[in-house]
Parts: C-alpha cells; structure tokens; sequence
C-alpha cells in the first residue's frame, strides 16, 4: 500500500495531500485498526453482543422481531481483569534501575541511576502501566519521547490507532519513520455582550 502511494508520488499524477488521505482512509478501514477498536471496547465492557438484537429472526430472508422474547445483555468484563493482572504482575513494584559496570566507581553508579529516576520522572511507572494496557488491547502501543523547549526530556503514548508505520522497504522489520492522523473537532464561540445594571 505504502509502496503503492510512494510510486503515485513520483509519477507526479497525484499530490502528496491526495495520497495522505488515501493512506488515511485506508488505514481506518484496515482489519488491523478494526481489531484495536475491538480490544479497546472489550477492556471498556462494551463487547459485540450489545449489538446484537435477541428478538431479531429470519424466516425465508425476512426479518421479524418477536415483541415477547427477553433482550437483555448480561456481560462479563473478563477482558480487562486478565490486562489489569497482566499490567499489575508486570509493573507492580516500582521498577529499579541497576548498572552492572565492574570497572565503574560505586559514586558514579548511585549518581548515574539518580540521574535516570529524575529524568523519567515521578509519573514514569503510570506510563509504563497505561503503554501495557494499551499494547494488550491494541497488540502495540506507541511512546512518543520528545525533547521539550525547555531542553527537558519528556515522553507521552500515542494511541496506536493514530498511527501509520512506514517500515524499511529492505525487510520491513524497522520502523523508519511514522504518520499520526487524529480528528479534531473546531468549536467556535460567538462574543456575547451582557448587559450591565
């Protein structure tokens, strides 16, 4: 697919906005990003079964509805119990860093892992918690670590269902690089004047 854009590219017969919105539209209707959906809504209670109408039967490819039969939806969220133990056995105790440097003096160590806790910062075992409740719904998760304009490192997670992977064209196991889509929804405000006493 991806190959197939960057060939209408170079052909020069379709603009670079045409073929980002057709990697979009294909993305969002991919099998892949369906089953992210489907993870997402599980983990929420909200499986496929809420859908489906129980007063709902066919005879000869018409349907009916039986009014005197039950609809009810009874659910069991067992999807986000079996994450939420997977999350709390991976990252349930803090995690801690070691460096394992025979030659490196024991100061330099200590100093060394300091300097890693305060530069992930306080809020670094949440990510990690949320970046594996993600990757379990999603099948990955994507962590988005960026420099801020203070010169701080920082790090956020991206929805996965954002993204597009461009792969190395070699063997396609490499992400080289990334396209991130969301929806944004425009609000406008009219200026009120209120009338004074």
């Amino acid at each position: 697919m991806l190959n197939e854009s960057l060939q209408k590219l170079q052909s020069g017969s379709f603009t670079k906005e045409e073929i980002l919105k057709n990697l979009i539209d294909n993305d969002l209707k991919s099998d892949i990003k369906a089953k992210m959906a489907e993870g997402v809504n599980y983990y929420g209670n909200k499986p496929d079964i809420l859908d489906e109408d129980f007063r709902e039967y066919k005879v000869d490819n018409i349907t009916y509805i039986d009014q005197n039969k039950g609809n009810k939806h009874i659910t069991n969220n067992f999807q986000k119990l079996l994450v939420d133990q997977k999350a709390s056995y991976i990252i349930g105790n803090p995690v801690v860093f070691e460096i394992k440097n025979k030659e490196m003096p024991e100061e330099a160590k200590e100093k060394a892992v300091s300097d890693i806790n305060n530069i992930l910062g306080e809020g670094f075992e949440d990510v990690c918690n949320d970046l594996i409740i993600g990757a379990s719904n999603k099948a990955w998760e994507t962590i988005h670590v960026f420099i801020d304009s203070e010169g701080s490192f920082k790090y956020e997670i991206v929805p996965s269902e954002q993204i597009i992977p461009i792969y190395d064209t070699n063997h396609e196991k490499q992400i080289n690089q990334i396209i991130r889509y969301y929806e944004v929804t425009a609000v406008s405000y009219t200026h009120l004047t209120l009338p004074t006493n």
